[in-house]
């Protein structure tokens, strides 16, 4: 099944699920027409079926199934804020659960916090849970120059370090592989402890503390704030260790006299290429362009 299948197949799932949550929920007809009174009075407000705690739980369950592990968790987080979910362990452990799978570690502790919290039986459990997490995680924070920002460029990390947890192995895997396809993209991520490197850039991450890594020009790909450009991406990284810009030139200029070249105008680009190479970055570029030419009265002595 291809993935556009899959996602369209869900949301069916979905709207399906939402569906009997409209029509199961059990009023009388009394009930119903009181309702209906005090909402065209403006005392009460419909209800949204989509944000009631059963079919928040019920779709952060079909999308852990699909294995969509951040749309559930964030399923969850929204089930856990109502009234119900609050006041129910059951709803925090799976959070908890989700969350380590997204990659969420901080969101995970949390939720085990809580969890031992509401239910003295899964106590011992959720501290143990949680206490896990702490002894293997720690919180990088990331720093980048002015008027660059996330994602970074492809980055290929090493990592130094032992774990046994066949987990905590496909997690680590899962960042490092996106990492060198897609870049770093958040400014806060949970790592397991032990050191990371690529050329002549490292760092290193404790368990239970936090670590600040400043990334380089070269590492981070230029996105001006000013001149109206927030938010946008001149540059994008692309998969595997290349890399390519391309750059347009503009530029209006003058000349001596009032006839050939009164205005002339200047276009041309800039294609590059470059990869790093161990600490050595190598790039080749080519430039090209042309100017035209403006005059202010006929070319009687035919000099265009």
């Amino acid at each position: 099944m291809t993935q556009a299948a899959a996602e369209t197949r869900l949301q069916a799932v979905l709207a399906s699920l939402l569906s009997l949550v409209i029509f199961s929920a059990p009023a009388g007809i009394q009930a119903q027409e009181q309702q209906n009174r005090a909402r065209v009075r403006g005392t009460e407000s419909a209800e949204d079926p989509s944000k009631s705690y059963e079919f928040l739980v019920s779709k952060g369950k079909l999308l852990f199934e699909h294995g969509q592990y951040r749309e559930s968790a964030q399923a969850f987080m929204v089930a856990c804020d109502t009234a119900r979910g609050l006041r129910e362990a059951g709803c925090w452990q799976r959070l908890a659960t989700v969350a380590e799978k997204a990659g969420l570690i901080g969101i995970a502790i949390d939720a085990w916090g809580r969890t031992a919290e509401l239910e003295p039986r899964l106590s011992e459990q959720a501290e143990r849970e949680g206490q896990r997490l702490r002894d293997v995680f720690g919180t990088v924070r990331i720093y980048v120059p002015g008027d660059r920002r996330l994602p970074s460029h492809p980055i290929q990390l090493s990592y130094e370090g032992m774990l046994i947890d066949p987990q905590l192995k496909k997690y680590l895997k899962k960042f490092l592989d996106f990492a060198a396809v897609q870049g770093i993209e958040r400014e806060e991520i949970w790592l397991p402890a032990g050191r990371y490197s690529s050329g002549d850039f490292s760092f290193e991450v404790k368990a239970a503390a936090l670590t600040e890594v400043d990334l380089g020009k070269d590492l981070v790909p230029y996105r001006p704030t000013a001149f109206g450009l927030t938010g946008a991406a001149p540059a994008r990284a692309v998969p595997g260790p290349w890399e390519m810009a391309f750059a347009f030139d503009l530029g209006a200029g003058n000349a001596p006299g009032d006839g050939i070249g009164v205005a002339p105008i200047g276009l041309g680009g800039l294609l590059s290429f470059g990869r790093r190479v161990g600490p050595v970055r190598v790039e080749g570029r080519f430039r090209f362009g042309g100017t035209l030419t403006q005059s202010s009265r006929p070319d009687d002595d035919g000099l265009r």
